[in-house]
């Protein structure tokens, strides 16, 4: 992917020590050097951040247009390389393979205040069939809550407004049959048998792989 040289090209042009940028970033140090040394990707819900920060693109970020094509033609895959990402780029950058099998139709509240992640989450499940709906913070999910008959909850823990916590313990209150499942980077045993405590069904921790999530959601 190349994502680890495009940050190393960046920051050194913005002269800033792995440091400043692990800093900025509000990760260690070893993180940016295993990035840009291709020992590990960032997690993916750290992509809008770091383009941010070395003011770029999330599209120039994840792969020039060029080199894209390169890439695709390499693994066999044909499609439109336009300048945004399409559904096509999703699947191959983060190496998710469609099931074909039926439909699940059930509606799923996906409730994070990261835009990017939530956009590809949103992706992710629409391909499978599942209706899903957005939230940027806690408090427009227990809005769309009040609102909206919903089957599954993907829940953040640490959002603006309401935190997970505070969403879940309600959650469980006000609509104890809601099936909640913990989507976050918060994940130490403590945290999770925390949200296990307030109801969650299950946990899952980022970064994550896509079939690791889809089969988190299908078991509920």
């Amino acid at each position: 992917m190349m994502i680890g040289a495009i940050i190393k090209k960046r920051r050194t042009a913005m002269k800033l020590t792995q440091e400043e940028l692990a800093d900025k970033l509000n990760v260690t140090p070893q993180a940016v050097s295993r990035w840009e040394n291709e020992i590990s990707l960032p997690d993916i819900t750290l992509v809008s951040r770091i383009s941010e920060v070395l003011n770029m693109s999330c599209d120039t970020l994840l792969k020039t247009k060029e080199e894209r094509s390169i890439h695709y033609a390499r693994v066999g895959v044909t499609i439109d390389t336009a300048e945004l990402l399409i559904q096509n780029d999703i699947d191959v950058i983060f190496d998710f393979q469609k099931v074909e099998e039926s439909k699940d139709c059930r509606r799923v509240l996906h409730a994070d205040d990261s835009e990017f992640l939530r956009t590809v989450v949103n992706q992710m499940l629409s391909a499978q069939g599942y209706e899903v709906l957005g939230a940027k913070d806690g408090t427009e999910c227990m809005d769309i809550l009040s609102k909206e008959k919903i089957d599954i909850l993907l829940l953040d823990i640490d959002m603006p407004g309401y935190n997970g916590f505070e969403v879940l313990e309600k959650v469980s209150a006000e609509y104890p049959d809601l099936q909640v499942l913990m989507l976050s980077a918060m994940a130490d045993e403590k945290t999770v048998q925390k949200t296990k405590e307030l109801g969650a069904k299950g946990f899952v921790a980022k970064p994550f792989a896509a079939e690791d999530l889809l089969a988190h959601v299908r078991s509920m």
